[in-house]
């Protein structure tokens, strides 16, 4: 398998709701963290995911760009959509700048507008 491919299987994962698929497609020691979440070993994505999946049930990421930098470097550009529970929508893109070796993901590392997302699933900020 590709280092591409492992980054496809990865918001698969997020697009089936599959915080398992998502764990899968890590390296045992690799590692995730954006803006909401603080560095954390793959082991505990998992948790991250199924808060993700209770605030937004229907959650779905379409990929805008995937920029291969050479050395298993890769930058994504995605588009999120949403909705909560209570039924408020979210949009929102954002990026991850992601390491991978051997077809698993060593590094995710995320960046989107924390204010955004949080004022669109209602908490004020």
């Amino acid at each position: 398998m590709s280092n591409r491919d492992a980054i496809l299987r990865y918001l698969d994962g997020y697009n089936k709701q599959d915080a398992e698929a998502v764990v899968a497609t890590f390296a045992k020691d690799g590692t995730y963290t954006d803006p909401l979440t603080p560095l954390i070993p793959a082991i505990q994505v998992s948790a991250m995911c199924a808060q993700l999946f209770v605030a937004l049930p229907d959650v779905t990421f379409e990929v805008t760009d995937l920029l291969d930098g050479g050395q298993g470097r890769f930058a994504l550009h995605y588009f999120m959509r949403g909705t909560t529970p209570s039924g408020r929508q979210v949009t929102m893109g954002g990026a991850d700048f992601i390491l991978v070796e051997d077809g698993k993901l060593r590094s995710v590392v995320g960046y989107f507008d924390s204010g955004t997302y949080l004022r669109q699933i209602g908490v004020a900020v």
